[in-house]
């Protein structure tokens, strides 16, 4: 009997688990129910990445988690793998097969994967990476970091943290205005909501952050551009790619979020991430004429990652929807466990689409010869 394994690969700053918080939570529920609802056996892995860790030493780390989790290949086994935003890097840095990314004998399981998709990925990078990789901009990233697993527990962060947040991104020279005191003052605030379990949890997750920041680097336009041109795709497995972009801010989407302050500073969050992400990175990214058709150009964005950077392999959609959304990080309090959005962006995702984009995700897995 076919056994389907689906690994799971988290991004930037992605975790398996803090507590009941889930970075594949929802994802990986969707699959599960997925797979057995058509009858196949399938077992659905959450792979832990060091968060910051340079890409080769992830790639190392997904290799790790395959041979573990299947001590030995069999002709039945189906492999996918299944990267959000930097873990689509991982799969295709791994599927290239090279020695010296794992002291043992891959092939077996390499030749058992059948798919790599790819959502949300920085295939030529973004330049928001640029803008993160000074030690002020790093701590800064540790705080949003902090806010979007505040996000996903508690459904929103507090009104006073969120307004300093969305001003402390100062676009317009791309220097900051603020300084360490305050961020270290917006990151304590936010942790003194968890419980001392959670703290602890969190502190050692930021912990392993500190000791190993080689990603930022290697994730600016600049560095990017040699890796796309030089990471081949593995003959006989199929590559995809899921775009995401989400709507452009500006006074229109201001005067949509009406009076309530904490929906004017989450968008005043999300248009200087926008900003941001949809800056020059001096490495031109053209689009296609597919995307040209509907409207798509460099400066087109999910909030971290540049939509036309997000191209590899086959295309397998363009949605509407910001960075997280497609992990099921979206505004849904019917669903159980309940969803919270991380950004209000507009872009309507929601429980139809992402189920949608999902179903179409195993769809094509299983369709691979």
């Amino acid at each position: 009997m076919e056994t389907h394994h689906v690994f799971l690969v988290p991004g930037f700053f992605g975790f398996t688990h803090i507590g009941t918080m889930a970075y594949w939570g929802h994802v990986e529920q969707f699959l599960t129910e997925s797979f057995a609802a058509r009858g196949l056996s399938a077992r659905v892995h959450s792979v832990r990445t060091p968060p910051t860790a340079s890409l080769r030493k992830r790639a190392s780390t997904l290799c790790a988690a395959m041979i573990d989790a299947i001590p030995q290949p069999g002709s039945g086994d189906r492999i996918y793998l299944l990267g959000h935003s930097t873990g689509g890097l991982d799969a295709r840095l791994l599927m290239t097969g090279q020695p010296w990314l794992s002291e043992l004998e891959t092939a077996p399981w390499l030749d058992r994967v059948r798919a790599v998709v790819m959502v949300a990925t920085p295939h030529k990078g973004t330049p928001t990476a640029s803008f993160f990789a000074s030690l002020l901009g790093q701590r800064l990233l540790e705080v949003l970091s902090l806010a979007t697993i505040h996000t996903v527990r508690f459904g929103s962060i507090p009104l006073s943290v969120m307004f300093k947040l969305a001003g402390a991104l100062s676009l317009a020279d791309g220097r900051f205005g603020f300084s360490r005191t305050l961020l270290d003052q917006l990151f304590d605030q936010l942790l003194n909501d968890f419980t001392p379990d959670r703290r602890l949890q969190i502190q050692s997750f930021f912990s392993e952050v500190n000791q190993e920041q080689a990603l930022l680097t290697q994730l600016t336009p600049e560095s990017m551009d040699v890796f796309d041109g030089v990471v081949v795709q593995r003959p006989g497995v199929g590559y995809y790619s899921v775009v995401t972009r989400s709507p452009r801010p500006g006074l229109r989407s201001s005067l949509q979020r009406g009076l309530d302050p904490y929906a004017q500073a989450m968008h005043g969050l999300y248009h200087g991430l926008h900003r941001l992400a949809a800056s020059d990175s001096g490495v031109p990214m053209k689009a296609p004429e597919s995307l040209r058709l509907m409207g798509i150009t460099a400066e087109d964005n999910d909030g971290i990652v540049p939509t036309l950077s997000q191209l590899h392999g086959e295309l397998l959609k363009v949605i509407d929807a910001d960075h997280l959304d497609v992990l099921g990080h979206f505004r849904d309090s019917v669903s159980h466990p309940p969803h919270y959005d991380w950004l209000v962006t507009g872009a309507g995702f929601d429980r139809g689409r992402f189920e949608g984009l999902w179903r179409l995700i195993v769809d094509t897995l299983l369709s691979q010869p």
